[in-house]
């Protein structure tokens, strides 16, 4: 059977229809085909994928080489080193310009400048700066799954007051800040102040309960026993007014976890005349770690007493 050839197919309307020109190029909807295939309207559907010439198309699955860094596997016109690639099983990389820019590895790693992220988000680069946010209020939030606070880090305030500060959103709270010109304006710094009166010792050592409390941050206390929220250093201070008897020779002392942890002050009767007398002490304490002052009479006869006192804590770092 001979060839049949024709060099273009009318619908019966005498509309539309398929053509092909010299150079075998075939045109659907256009009587001049600029490329081997040429649709100019409608859609081309296989299976369930659907190809449409307004550009809008739909496939169900796509698969394509793996690519590699100088030639990704998905890239845009005119510039083929620019794109998506598959280095390796479950991985997605994307170049820009032959080199690798951001990678995904298979644990879920998101890499910045680095083909092997250590962790969730890893950025690498040289000297220039690696992470800007910009906004009026420039917030990074870190919120734990478990129990804990959700924290905001904050490059500035609405105000401009603060150009950094932690913020604990949780209990509203901000917990750190450095102001415009450098300067801590809230750091986080467990401390209390006490008061008390007419304080009497006879026998036995006993803890010095506080009359009033003045101020107290982080540290809880319960019958002159203050909790530690925090490990670190820290210093506690003791100033009285004492009233010493007869041959009685007075203590007060540092009590860490219910042991002593150091001689505070002392002093004797022999004057029979108020005395003031202070001290302070350094301690490492770990948190929950307790402290409170002992008045001990360690010798002699006759009771002692302080008028008046003042006792603190302070967190030094």
């Amino acid at each position: 059977m001979s060839d049949i050839r024709f060099n273009r197919w009318l619908h019966q309307s005498g509309t539309g229809g398929v053509y092909q020109d010299s150079a075998g190029n075939i045109g659907i909807g256009t009587s001049v085909p600029t490329s081997a295939l040429d649709v100019q309207s409608g859609t081309i559907t296989i299976g369930s994928n659907t190809l449409s010439s307004s550009g809008v198309s739909t496939f169900t699955n796509v698969v394509v080489a793996a690519g590699t860094t100088a030639a990704p596997s998905i890239s845009p016109t005119g510039d083929s080193n620019t794109g998506i690639f598959f280095p390796a099983p479950d991985t997605v990389a994307i170049g820009e310009g032959g080199v690798e820019a951001v990678r995904i590895d298979s644990s879920g790693n998101l890499g910045i400048g680095t083909a092997s992220p250590a962790a969730k988000l890893d950025i690498t680069g040289g000297s220039s700066q690696q992470l800007q946010i910009t906004g009026t209020e420039a917030d990074i939030w870190l919120k734990s799954t478990g129990p804990g606070t959700t924290w905001r880090i904050l490059g500035s305030t609405g105000n401009n007051t603060h150009k950094f500060r932690i913020y604990d959103h949780t209990n509203s709270l901000e917990r750190f800040g450095i102001d415009s010109s450098g300067r801590v304006t809230t750091p986080y710094q467990p401390a209390f102040q006490t008061t008390g009166t007419s304080y009497t010792q006879n026998n036995a050592p006993t803890i010095i309960i506080p009359t009033t409390v003045v101020s107290i941050t982080g540290f809880t206390h319960s019958s002159g026993v203050f909790t530690v929220p925090v490990s670190g250093t820290y210093l506690f201070g003791f100033w009285g007014l004492s009233y010493p008897h007869g041959t009685a020779v007075n203590n007060i002392r540092a009590h860490k976890n219910g042991a002593i942890a150091g001689q505070l002050v002392q002093f004797d009767g022999s004057s029979n005349n108020h005395e003031e007398c202070s001290g302070t002490i350094i301690l490492q304490m770990s948190a929950n770690d307790t402290f409170s002052w002992l008045y001990d009479r360690g010798s002699g006869s006759a009771a002692a007493y302080v008028s008046q006192w003042n006792m603190w804590g302070y967190l030094l770092g």
